[in-house]
């Protein structure tokens, strides 16, 4: 796993924007997919630390591509963020399921993003160290 990375996945792209433009300035390495599709080869291919992915995407949905990386890829074990303004009970219910998958409510604020990601990174220092 490529500690050094962030995936972001959205169809929206003035949302991957904004999150990238306001992770950049912290100086994370981001890495950007417009479907699930693509995030899911990004996410195989770069073994990012953290994932930020959409729910309603074209070609595949954010949680479609978080199940299909956790069967191909069990190994694989990055920090899942999973945002929608939706509240649909079956996605929180799945994501209460894995200790490794978050729940953030769109749109998610700058601070709470800078917030979640340092916690991420500080936590697996520690456990490097």
């Amino acid at each position: 796993m490529n500690s050094q990375i962030i995936l972001l996945v959205d169809d929206e792209p003035h949302i991957l924007a904004i999150m990238s433009h306001i992770l950049k300035r912290k100086n994370y390495n981001i890495e950007t997919a417009c479907n699930g599709e693509e995030g899911l080869q990004k996410a195989i291919k770069l073994r990012p630390s953290i994932i930020i992915t959409d729910v309603q995407m074209p070609r595949m949905k954010g949680p479609e591509m978080c199940r299909q990386l956790l069967e191909k890829h069990p190994e694989f074990c990055p920090l899942i963020v999973v945002a929608s303004s939706r509240t649909e009970h079956e996605i929180r219910d799945w994501v209460s399921q894995h200790s490794h998958i978050v729940f953030k409510e769109k749109p998610i604020s700058p601070v709470n993003l800078l917030t979640l990601v340092a916690q991420h990174f500080s936590s697996t220092t520690l456990v490097r160290a």
